[in-house]
C-alpha cells in the first residue's frame, strides 16, 4: 500500500489536500510541498538519483505556477542533494 502512495504524482496528492483542507474550512500544505516531501524521503533512503529526479520535477510546476516561494525552496533542496554548494572544510 505504501508503494501505491509513493507511485501517485505529489502534485496530485498535494491537490488532493488542499481540496480536503478547504472542505474542512482549513488552508491547508502547499500543493508542491508533496514533490518535497518525497524527495526528501529518498534522500532518507539514500536514493539521490530519485531525489535529484524529483526536486527537478517540482522546480518545472513550481516554474509554471509559477509559486516563486516554493520554486526557491526546491532549488536550494535541490542543490544541496546534489551536493552544490555545500561549505568546504578551511584549514
Amino acid at each position: 500500500q505504501a508503494a501505491g502512495l509513493l507511485a501517485v504524482p505529489p502534485l496530485l496528492r498535494g491537490g488532493i489536500k488542499k481540496m480536503k483542507a478547504r472542505m474542512q474550512t482549513r488552508k491547508g500544505p502547499p500543493l508542491l510541498q508533496g514533490y518535497y516531501d518525497l524527495a526528501k524521503l529518498y534522500e532518507r533512503l539514500e536514493r539521490k538519483g530519485d531525489a535529484v529526479e524529483t526536486y527537478r520535477s517540482g522546480i518545472s510546476v513550481a516554474e509554471k505556477q509559477p509559486d516563486f516561494h516554493a520554486l526557491a525552496e526546491l532549488r536550494d533542496a535541490l542543490m544541496k542533494a546534489e551536493g552544490i554548494g555545500e561549505d568546504e572544510d578551511f584549514e
